[in-house]
Order: C-alpha cells, then structure tokens, then sequence
C-alpha cells in the first residue's frame, strides 16, 4: 500500500494499512497482531471494517467516547505557559 510509504500519514492509519497488507498475505489475526505488536481486537476491528464498510472506511480515524478535550490543537502544541 503507498499509505505506508507516503511521509504524511497518521501513525494509526499506517498501522492499520499494514494489518491489511499482513491479512492480505494470508496471515491470521494472531499472526499479524504479533508481526505488528498490536492487539488482537485491533486486527480483527480493522478486517471487518474493511470488509463490511471498504478501504477507506478501514483507514480513517472514529470518534472516541469519552470527556471533550479542554485544549485545542494549537493550545495543546504551546506549552500552556509551563
């Protein structure tokens, strides 16, 4: 996959392009999840993704629950004053 030879690609999405490439090659969820030290779950979430929902779907970043940031990105890149 270019996603994982191009320089500006988040370090998840590249993680995830390599779980495909690794599936691709026929290995299983517990092979890949050991080739690319990720767990388990992850492989297997990112192969169903990419089945029921397409390439696409399978790379992009989720919402995660949990509380809101307090600090956008440029206030979190500052230093907040310390």
């Amino acid at each position: 996959m270019d996603i994982a030879r191009k320089g500006k690609s988040s370090a998840r999405k590249v993680k995830r392009s390599l779980i495909l490439c690794k599936a691709d090659e026929g290995l299983t969820d517990q092979q890949v999840s050991q080739a690319l030290l990720v767990g388990p779950s992850t492989v297997s979430r990112v192969r169903r993704r990419f089945v029921e929902e397409g390439l696409k779907s399978a790379l992009k970043e989720r919402p995660r629950p949990g509380q809101r940031r307090k600090l956008d990105g440029k206030q979190a890149h500052c230093g907040g004053g310390l």
